[in-house]
């Protein structure tokens, strides 16, 4: 499994994708004085999801409701997603 934080670090990793979840791991006084409304989706399995967030364990939250913010359905490996973008809609 790739670590997010990998994944964040990988200067050939989508850099929209990657400072989506830098911002996401900022500690939560930063996120509250300064919040991201910034939103992701990505593909996995061939189906579009809202990434919701990452863990400290290394995987991605995914949502197959758009409007979601902050709960998840799916906890996958950063490697297993693909197509990232703003908005729900393919690239």
């Amino acid at each position: 499994m790739r670590h997010i934080d990998e994944f964040i670090a990988d200067p050939t990793s989508d850099p929209y994708a990657a400072k989506w979840f830098a911002s996401f791991r900022r500690p939560e006084l930063d996120k509250l004085r300064e919040p991201n409304e910034a939103k992701l989706f990505a593909t996995y399995n061939g189906k579009r999801w809202r990434v919701t967030g990452c863990s400290r364990m290394g995987d991605v939250w995914l949502h197959s409701n758009f409007a979601e913010d902050t709960t998840y359905e799916k906890r996958v490996d950063v490697s297993a997603c693909s197509e990232w973008s703003c908005v729900p809609e393919r690239p």
